[in-house]
Parts: structure tokens; C-alpha cells; sequence
């Protein structure tokens, strides 16, 4: 691999490894930092799963590169079905977190 590929491929590991980071607090929000850490890993996330979905679905479709139908078909399926595992984790992970706090009586601020 060219060094190039090396610096994309750290970037985006440092990029979704601090996404990760932000979102880490979600499991136990005792602060008003942690919300605000959750709620901007949230953000980043949106933003992040954005921009991959334009730049592999959309862009692929405006240059219309040598690929067939079926293929961005399913590359289309693959990245929503990814995204919309990893945001039905988010959810259920925040649902479970409301509700042990609901439970426990705690007003969570």
C-alpha cells in the first residue's frame, strides 16, 4: 500500500475511533458532560453515516462508473442495512438506559 492509503485508512480510523469515544458515556450518563459528550458523538455519527452514504451511493451513481445495476443495488441495501443496525443498537442501547433510570427513580441531571 502507498503511504497515501495508509494516512485515508488512519483518518477514518481516528475519525469513527472518536466517535466511539463521545458515545462511550451512553451506558451511564451521570453528568451533564456526558450528555453532551453522547449528543455530540450522536451528531458526529449522523454526520459521518451521512457522508459515506453520499460518497458511496450517490457519487457512485453521478459518475456512473463501469459497474452494473445489481452491484449498486446491493452496495445500496448493504450500506442502509449497516446503518440502520448500528443506529437500531443506538436506540435500543438509549431505550434501556431511560428505562433503568425510570425504574431506578433517578431524574438522570
Amino acid at each position: 500500500m502507498k503511504k497515501r492509503e495508509w494516512v485515508g485508512i488512519l483518518i477514518e480510523t481516528l475519525k469513527w475511533g472518536v466517535v466511539i469515544w463521545l458515545l462511550w458515556p451512553l451506558q451511564r450518563i451521570a453528568t451533564r458532560w456526558d450528555a453532551v459528550r453522547v449528543v455530540a458523538g450522536i451528531t458526529l455519527f449522523l454526520i459521518f453515516t451521512g457522508k459515506l452514504f453520499f460518497d458511496t451511493i450517490i457519487m457512485s451513481w453521478v459518475r456512473r462508473r463501469s459497474t452494473s445495476n445489481a452491484r449498486d443495488w446491493l452496495t445500496l441495501v448493504g450500506i442502509v442495512l449497516g446503518i440502520g443496525l448500528v443506529l437500531g443498537g443506538i436506540i435500543i442501547l438509549t431505550g434501556m438506559v431511560l428505562m433503568n433510570m425510570a425504574q431506578s427513580g433517578e431524574n438522570g441531571f
